[in-house]
């Protein structure tokens, strides 16, 4: 028989989830998708013309458009008359874009009604014009011309008569190469005509939106002309089309102080605008925040606009965006493009970050102005995992990915919110400010240099490193961190260590590094500029360090490895009776086999030897040393689990024998772990008085984190538990208010005291209950029992301290939680005074109040630990092995017996060889797979129930066989109701057996 004992930490997965927003994480990639799609069969060798130059040689300053449309037959009939200035001493010779697959009708000069020669050069897209003659410097030459055909959509879809339910959605998207497969023009990014008028003919049902203002829309019987005239400079790639039967509703940007409008239009396709509506309304707000930090909406006496399209993605086309999915997210995205890619274009595709990466961070920056819960380094994080690996700057646009979601976008995102950091906050918005508000790249382009050169003008910093390393280098730094402290003479602290880049795509990244040394009190924050592989540093604190987190706000696109020390978790213990009775219980007289499952939770160990000791004469180990190479982080070693081979001597008595682990390392670490096993008794009791899932669940993961082994007794269900036969109990009451301990209970925690017993007695009211509100009686159970003394309650402890000279001495450090969302949280500790001054275990803060006691009557032998507060609400982020020094000293305490301990004993079945996994996926959305193992047949029941302890629903209910099973929940409760992202709890019961694990819902 075996006896097998399952102690399985619950995982949980860290995800910023915030109370206000939700954030599509993929909103990036949907957006770079749609464009990108659009680049490769557009791809044409303009520079490999002979005559470059020529091409070069004149400046568009408007274009107009005139365009009909065969609905039906899906072909454009177009007229484009451009005007443009020459730049050079003489020219007779002119090209423009244009894709080969549209026909030319003519060409005829506007003035004299000539027509102009030309030809098509197809493998470079160029439709190169002969002028009616020479024409010079200075003079502006004046043509149009006239054409039709399909757009180009074979593959690539820069413009398309697409269907929306019954009716037809002609629109554009010419973003990066697409505008001449649908009209002739200087298809370049830095190519800025000063104004365009568009003219779009449709029929008398569809509404044809465009760029600028609407100047009129004249009827010609069964068709209407929409005429847009944009009065901005604009590039090519942003003129739009935007045809269909829309639904028009209006807002207004009111600034100047409320002496100015401007006209926000939305064309939605019919039903969408209420869905869109939550969002559409916040655009106002958005041209508000974003006027603020980057200057006057560029288009103000024009319009902002949306359109639905059927295009995929989004796209920034100027004063009117076009959208075929919406959020918040990818509003303000393409809201924010009308500073950084309508009104300052990215001077070629090489610099598309100049684009996009303003425009995500954009999105980072509205969150953290319109969110009090969200900073921008909170919404950087979302990405920090989506960067690609590439660089920045689009080395081979005709050949590279120009809209690469994690290079274009996240990655240059990341970049403003670094140098947001290294120039600071007010030289940062001052550069925004400036660039988009007064520079000379204002309705032009600009380059990465030119930008840089700007930022260091108006920061006064050397900035080259910077931008050449984020930008025109791969990767991001991999940063590996070892600390440690020591105490000083002066009671100052030495923190030392050292910071190492160990990436292996990139260069060596300098950059200001932020270290927070964690203390006590006030924690200390320390810039270092780290410009070397591996960098020593060393600095003197106020306070003990509790730990050291670089870059604790999330300044810089990294990684980083603590290597303060290794670290391992048992995962099980499994022990068989090899020579015995086969009871399941270990039992003097008796040899077994003790395989130990182990799981490296730091970091990469390149050798461990353990050795397993006891200095207890009830156990003999036979085999205790084994070695282990190249153990990676994350391994359990489960597949071939450690086995110790050991007697139980025959003079063992019943009682919980102690085991230290003791680890030798690469880096020459030492380390000692402890955990204890029965031998020959029950197991310790915890009595759950609380009424909790969330309290049954601390301790229930804190007993098998520490290989304890434990049965569970719930008041609520059966009354005051039986002690007689138990080693050691905990009693938590958890936050209860009135009735912590009822008479009965009263009585039964005296009568095992009495008789020698070992007891914890933990719970954050127990003082007010008994004392405060309670009877005589209640009074004298408090200072008789208990030992303490009530004296009040405190909101503003934040700390508890081991005190010295005592059986934790200065060695624990326990955090009450500060998040009063947690249902842990104690938010009344109680002040509590000893009826004997060395009894003292715990105090809070600095003070001198007394938050613990440990009461050891030498009459009887038995041991009390009163804590007076929820051990539950404890956090462990100052010091993650807290809890583990407070559990193995209690144990410790209990055990260090004058006298053996010896109760009468039932066999009983061996209870966990049931199992109950860790759902996967968590976090889940839409649906997670729960399992458990059953060891005998009978009645079990599988339910979730929300964080308030209300079940939700039933998944399984039925008197199964033993085996393993696994159940399927969909995130639904028992009405079929899809449920809210949040914690829930999943419970496995029997009648002899119950365990509860948590999960995460995300939506």
């Amino acid at each position: 028989m075996k006896l097998n004992i399952v102690f399985l930490l619950i995982g949980f997965m860290i995800a910023f989830v915030f109370a206000g927003p939700e954030f599509d994480t993929g909103v990036h990639e949907k957006l770079a998708k749609a464009k990108e799609q659009r680049v490769r069969n557009m791809l044409r060798q303009e520079q490999a013309l002979p005559d470059v130059e020529t091409v070069h040689a004149i400046d568009i300053v408007h274009y107009d458009l005139q365009l009909d449309f065969d609905i039906n037959a899906k072909v454009l009939y177009g007229k484009v008359g451009v005007t443009a200035l020459v730049n050079v001493d003489a020219i007779s010779m002119m090209g423009l874009n244009m894709w080969d697959g549209l026909v030319v009708d003519s060409i005829v000069v506007s003035e004299t009604q000539q027509l102009l020669n030309y030809s098509i050069k197809g493998a470079f897209d160029m439709l190169m014009i002969s002028l009616d003659r020479e024409y010079r410097a200075g003079e502006y030459i004046q043509f149009q011309v006239v054409y039709h055909g399909k757009p180009q959509n074979s593959g690539y879809r820069a413009f398309d008569f697409s269907g929306n339910g019954n009716s037809t959605n002609i629109w554009s998207l010419s973003e990066p190469f697409g505008a001449r497969s649908w009209w002739p023009c200087r298809d370049t990014p830095s190519d800025k005509a000063d104004s365009v008028d568009i003219h779009l003919t449709v029929p008398n049902n569809m509404i044809a939106v465009s760029n600028g203002t609407l100047r009129s829309a004249e009827n010609h019987g069964e068709k209407t002309t929409w005429w847009w005239h944009e009065q901005y400079p604009i590039t090519t790639y942003l003129v739009s089309v935007a045809i269909h039967e829309y639904e028009i509703h209006y807002d207004n940007y009111i600034y100047n102080d409320g002496a100015d409008t401007m006209a926000i239009e939305f064309y939605n396709y019919p039903g969408n605008y209420q869905a869109q509506k939550k969002d559409l309304d916040k655009v106002k707000h958005m041209i508000e925040f974003l006027s603020d930090i980057y200057g006057q909406y560029p288009f103000i006496k024009e319009k902002y606009g949306h359109a639905d399209y059927g295009g995929g993605g989004a796209m920034e086309h100027q004063t009117c965006s076009s959208f075929s999915f919406w959020g918040e997210e990818v509003f303000v995205h393409e809201l924010a493009h009308q500073w950084c890619g309508d009104l300052i274009t990215c001077d070629s595709w090489e610099h598309i970050w100049l684009n996009e990466g303003f425009a995500t961070y954009s999105e980072a920056l509205w969150y953290e102005h319109a969110y009090t819960n969200v900073t921008a380094s909170k919404y950087q994080m979302r990405t920090v995992g989506a960067v690609g690996e590439g660089t920045v700057i689009v080395e081979d646009p005709l050949n590279d990915r120009i809209f690469d979601a994690g290079l274009s976008y996240n990655k240059g995102s990341w970049i403003l919110h670094m140098l947001r950091h290294v120039v600071g906050d007010s030289s940062f918005f001052n550069i925004m400010k400036y660039y988009f508000g007064e520079s000379e790249y204002r309705f032009n382009s600009a380059t990465t240099e030119q930008f840089r050169d700007l930022c260091e003008q108006i920061s006064g910093m050397d900035l080259d490193t910077f931008f050449h390393q984020w930008i025109y280098e791969p990767g991001r730094p991999v940063y590996q961190v070892f600390w440690d402290w020591e105490p000083l003479p002066d009671e100052t602290y030495r923190v030392f260590g050292f910071l190492k880049q160990v990436q292996t795509l990139g260069p060596v990244f300098e950059m200001p590094i932020d270290i927070t040394i964690l203390q006590p009190t006030l924690d200390t924050l320390i810039t270092i500029q780290n410009n070397i592989s591996e960098q020593p540093f060393e600095f003197i604190v106020q306070d003990v360090p509790l730990g050291v987190i670089v870059d604790k706000d999330n300044w810089i696109l990294k990684e980083v490895e603590y290597l303060s020390r290794p670290d391992i978790k048992i995962d099980s213990i499994v022990v068989t009776e090899s020579l015995g009775n086969q009871n399941g219980v270990p039992e003097a007289g008796e040899q077994i086999y003790m395989q130990i499952q182990i799981e490296n939770l730091n970091r990469r160990l390149k050798s461990v030897d353990f050795l397993l000791s006891s200095d207890e004469e009830s156990v003999e180990i036979l085999e205790n040393t084994w070695q282990v190479s190249d153990w990676i982080k994350g391994d359990i070693m489960g597949n071939d689990p450690l086995e110790i081979k050991m007697n139980i001597t025959d003079k063992a008595y019943p009682h919980l024998v102690k085991f230290k682990m003791q680890l030798l390392t690469d880096g020459d670490f030492e380390l000692n772990y402890y955990f204890y096993f029965p031998i020959g008794i029950e197991p310790l009791l915890y009595v759950d008085d609380s009424n909790s899932l969330e309290s049954q669940l601390y301790f229930e993961t804190l007993l098998k984190r520490y290989n304890i082994f434990y049965e569970k007794w719930e008041t609520a269900l059966q009354g005051p538990p039986e002690l007689d036969d138990k080693l050691m109990v905990i009693w938590s009451t958890g936050n209860e208010t009135d009735s912590t301990f009822t008479t009965r209970e009263q009585g039964v925690i005296r009568e095992y005291l009495d008789k020698g017993g070992r007891m914890l007695i933990c719970g954050q009211h127990i003082g007010f209950d008994l004392v405060e509100n309670g009877t005589v009686e209640d009074s004298l159970f408090y200072s008789n029992i208990l030992n303490a003394e009530y004296a009040g309650r405190e909101t503003d402890f934040r700390y508890l301290y081991g005190i010295g000279n005592t059986l934790f001495e200065n060695s624990v450090l326990l955090s009450l939680l500060q998040d009063k969302s947690n249902y842990n949280f104690s938010d009344y500790p109680e002040i509590i005074v000893p009826m004997h001054t060395e009894d003292r275990l715990f105090k809070y803060n600095n003070t001198a109040n007394t938050s613990g006691i440990y009461f050891h009557n030498e009459i009887n032998d038995s041991k009390l630990i009163y804590l007076s507060f929820g051990l539950e609400g404890i956090s462990t982020l100052y010091d993650p092995n807290a809890m583990q020094k407070f559990v193995n000293g209690t144990l410790m305490w209990f055990m260090d017996s004058s006298k053996p301990v010896t109760f009468l004993t039932e066999e009983k079945e061996n209870l966990l060889d049931y199992k109950l996994g860790d759902n996967y996926p968590n976090p889940f959305n839409p649906e997670t797979i729960i399992s458990f193992t059953l060891s005998r047949t009978e009645q079990v029941t599988l339910e979730i129930f929300d964080i308030t302890g209300r079940k939700v629903t039933t998944l399984y209910n039925k008197v199964a066989a033993p085996g393993e099973y696994s159940v399927n929940w969909t995130g639904k409760d028992m009405n079929g109701t899809q449920m809210p992202s949040g914690t829930y709890f999943y419970r496995l019961e029997s009648k002899s057996f119950s365990e509860t694990k948590k999960l995460l819902l995300l939506r």
